[in-house]
């Protein structure tokens, strides 16, 4: 199962995208979501990498799966191939030692007044028997996560002097 958000900013894509490169907004986003080590941002030719190591909140998390889950330690890593006043996207995947992955696109295009930042988010849980409803669990878990960081983009964006 897939699982879509999206917001939009009053930023154009490439302002909103190129302001969540910077490396205040790694500090700050790190601090806010769980970071354990500071964000990296490589470029390379037109192509951005980002790698966010942070430990997921496991409170809300039912018990079988927060055993599955460990330390909830990830990395999470985003491939920007494409950042520019038109059209920003991404592939992005996480990197742990649970029996699963969780991986998507992100999308951000222009909209009135600003740019609309989509996030598809696709998580398969490898565990026999009961690995399909696992999955569908931890989707809805990593909506909330999603719309988090999507909160928090908006409100440290917002708050940032753009002049």
């Amino acid at each position: 199962m897939t699982r879509t958000v999206e917001r939009t900013f009053a930023l154009s894509p490439r302002d909103l995208v190129e302001g969540m490169f910077s490396p205040e907004y790694g500090a700050a986003r790190s601090a806010a979501l769980g970071g354990t080590d500071p964000i990296t941002v490589e470029r390379a030719g037109g192509a951005v990498t980002v790698r966010f190591p942070r430990r997921l909140p496991l409170d809300s998390v039912p018990a079988p799966l927060r055993a599955l889950a460990g330390s909830g330690d990830v990395v999470q890593v985003e491939h920007w191939d494409r950042v520019d006043d038109e059209r920003c996207t991404a592939t992005w995947e996480t990197e742990s030692a649970m029996p699963g992955k969780v991986s998507g696109t992100f999308e951000v295009v222009p909209a009135p007044g600003g740019a609309t930042y989509r996030i598809v988010a696709t998580a398969k849980v490898n565990v026999p028997l009961i690995g399909g409803r696992i999955s569908s669990e931890v989707e809805g878990h990593v909506v909330r996560l999603i719309e988090a960081e999507m909160d928090f983009a908006g409100e440290w964006l917002a708050g940032q002097d753009r002049g």
